[in-house]
């Protein structure tokens, strides 16, 4: 299969050729499958998700290499462009499993896939296949990127704002959910009430709704206030939250058999309490991440990052807390009705084609932005900072074994050491800001000398 200079894809799977006539969108990424029926013969080529070659075609097996990027000769037909998450399964999925998971990671625990590269972790300076089942040669040492990012909120009115649906979906009052998200608190903002999902105007009585939240005596909290006087609140009992390190946090609120609030930390159960008989929860304001849902954007906000934020309509069990906490995999997309994993498309729900987020100040940002490389004292060194799209940089802290000039837009650096760091390693460090003026924590860079 490949991508013609007009923009159509074309695929051959014997001499016979099949081109599509709807075109690829440069610039920004796109789902692309491609399956094979044997017995029916059916050769179907998908693009995110909808069908746009459908032929018959009787291929037959052939014993060659898989080849990404290029004509099977490695030389002719090079791809200028991104790829990601190739996944390779054994029979031929329908169209209705390709569109419904295209967002989702691939089950490890599926006997069908037999080869899965997500291009986030090598062995051995080797690309990783997850199945452990093939192996991937890099030619010509092609960049690898992790589109692996968060949200850092800076605790003064940084916020995601999911509206509130007329039919109000998100209200969830007496209806089953499950939410979750990978959660980093700020070193120095404990002992500080700091919301993770809010359905709410405020913490005073009488505000209809729903927050999920770290409180001051950082443990997570799960508070309510129904019609007609129904207000709860529970504080988990387990373990209490450190600033400056990832924990995955989960609430489940059941209603409908056991009424009672769980939360989860880090997959393990903290605590569980009843709901009580009010249930009433509608409200007309947004559903946020990290705010209440009014105009006070100040008042008890999130200071940090926050990844992997999903919601499902149904109470999950503990194992399936676990199962979901890592990876989307199979099963994990059941009743799903939100997920941002803030990467690629960033606002958007990667489960259904609604609640797509509106960001205000929180800056999108890549998971592993603290950098290394190896120079001599004597050459300077080139190298682009990541930070995500639409953002700025600027230096937070100069090296101090030479200088450094980096890119207000391009995050293209030049590193000129000095020659008077007599062995030791050096640093500096930057910020990146958004349009909005949102900004993240400071990201290091680390000069190791030869």
């Amino acid at each position: 299969m490949r991508i013609f200079s007009d923009g159509r894809l074309r695929v051959k799977a014997t001499n016979t050729t099949f081109k599509s006539t709807e075109t690829i969108t440069v610039g920004q990424w796109q789902h692309y499958a491609v399956s094979y029926d044997q017995p029916t013969q059916q050769l179907s080529v998908y693009l995110d998700g909808e069908l746009i070659i459908s032929e018959v075609d009787a291929a037959k097996d052939s014993n060659v290499y898989f080849v990404w990027g290029s004509g099977n000769d490695g030389i002719s037909k090079k791809l200028d462009a991104n790829i990601d998450e190739i996944r390779i399964w054994d029979y031929a999925k329908s169209q209705e499993s390709i569109a419904a998971n295209r967002y989702l990671g691939a089950s490890l625990s599926n006997s069908n896939l037999v080869s899965y590269y997500h291009f986030d972790s090598t062995v051995n300076g080797e690309l990783e296949d997850l199945t452990g089942e093939s192996t991937m040669t890099l030619v010509n040492g092609p960049e690898l990127e992790k589109h692996n990012t968060y949200l850092t909120f800076d605790g003064n009115g940084d916020y995601v704002d999911f509206g509130d649906p007329v039919d109000g979906s998100l209200d969830f009052g007496g209806d089953n959910f499950t939410a979750q998200a990978w959660i980093y608190l700020e070193p120095g903002s404990g002992n500080q009430t700091r919301i993770i999902l809010n359905k709410k105007i405020g913490g005073a009585n009488g505000y209809k709704g729903w927050t999920w939240s770290v409180n001051t005596r950082n443990r997570l909290t799960w508070n309510h206030d129904a019609y007609n006087n129904g207000k709860k609140g529970y504080e988990a009992t387990g373990q209490k939250l450190n600033t400056g390190r990832w924990y995955h946090a989960a609430v489940v609120v059941d209603w409908e058999n056991a009424a009672k609030v769980t939360m989860y930390l880090d997959g393990k159960n903290v605590g569980s309490s009843g709901l009580g008989t009010k249930r009433n929860l509608n409200n007309h304001v947004p559903l946020r991440i990290g705010a209440y849902s009014s105009t006070d954007t100040t008042t008890n906000t999130f200071k940090g990052h926050i990844d992997d934020v999903a919601i499902w309509t149904r109470a999950l069990s503990e194992d399936e807390i676990n199962a979901c906490k890592e990876e989307m995999e199979l099963g994990c997309q059941q009743d799903l009705l939100l997920y941002h994993d803030f990467e690629q498309d960033v606002r958007k729900n990667k489960a259904i084609d609604r609640y797509n987020g509106t960001i205000f100040g929180a800056v999108e940002v890549d998971n592993s932005l603290d950098v290394k490389f190896t120079t001599t004292e004597y050459a300077a060194f080139a190298g682009k900072l990541p930070g995500g799209n639409g953002v700025t940089f600027g230096l937070a802290d100069a090296p101090a074994f030479g200088d450094v000039a980096i890119g207000e837009y391009s995050g293209e650096f030049i590193y000129t050491p000095n020659g008077s760091a007599n062995g030791a390693s050096d640093s500096f460090s930057y910020y990146i800001y958004t349009s909005s003026n949102g900004q993240s924590q400071k990201q290091i860079v680390t000069i190791e000398f030869e």
